[in-house]
């Protein structure tokens, strides 16, 4: 069974892979291309002069474009009215930034896109069924689980990524903090935070962007797969902990 949850600021909609009886009233799914399959590469090979074969290239370049999804669907409506219903919502995703969350045997795992083709709707048996077809474009190619918080214990925290690929974690401070700065394989982050009073702020390390304050250190880092020890150091009364989402290709 695999249910794809397809959400906006003013929509969810759910499609599921069918049941044995597919008459049921309900958002059916045929079939979705790259989910399983990650983007290839785009690196292109650099001839070697005078010499046969191209320079082996350096991980950092073996890197991939974004996700392309394809989402064959239909519907089965009550009436043609629920049917041109559908219609209306599958028209207003167009424009729309959307979550993806696919939940199938290996849980629920999710990325963010927008339709980049026409769904090509089509309404068949007397009106009351819809085939369509999204094309979804995600510029991140990486699946993301739930986040997972790890607080802090006597200036260390211990995080666990259980993904296969490296992710930026994300500093959640609650409490009077006057600064915060976080130490792991030779990076330091340092967060200077405002005296107004408690706060309940984060600082996400891939954008660097905090809540509030400023970024007075800014060597940012990634958690690779595994269990990492990751120093926490506070001045003021405060709690700090890290939020971090697996990612898979």
């Amino acid at each position: 069974m695999v249910r794809v949850t397809i959400e906006t600021d003013t929509d969810v909609i759910g499609i599921q892979s069918p049941m044995l009886d597919t008459r049921y009233h309900g958002w059916w799914l045929k079939s979705i291309k790259g989910w399983d399959s990650p983007p290839a590469t785009d690196y292109k090979p650099q001839r070697r002069p005078t010499a046969d074969g191209s320079y082996m290239p350096t991980v950092g370049q073996l890197t991939t474009e974004g996700r392309t999804l394809e989402l064959a669907c239909w519907t089965v409506c009550e009436s043609s009215v629920a049917q041109s219903n559908a219609c209306d919502r599958i028209a207003d995703l167009i424009g729309r930034i959307l979550t993806i969350r696919v939940t199938d045997s290996a849980g629920t795992r999710q990325t963010s896109g927008w339709i980049t083709d026409d769904p090509n709707g089509t309404r068949w048996r007397h009106e009351e069924n819809l085939n369509f077809t999204l094309v979804i474009y995600c510029p991140d190619p990486l699946k993301y689980g739930p986040p997972v918080e790890y607080p802090a214990s006597v200036d260390m925290i211990t995080v666990r990524n259980h993904g296969t690929q490296p992710v930026y974690p994300i500093l959640h401070v609650t409490g009077a903090p006057k600064t915060v700065s976080l130490t792991y394989d030779g990076h330091r982050v340092t967060w200077t935070l405002p005296d107004t009073g408690p706060v309940d702020a984060k600082l996400d390390l891939a954008t660097m962007i905090p809540d509030m304050g400023t970024i007075t250190m800014d060597d940012t880092f990634q958690v690779p797969p595994g269990t990492h020890m990751i120093r926490s150091t506070t001045t003021g009364n405060a709690n700090t902990s890290l939020i971090i989402r697996n990612a898979w290709r």
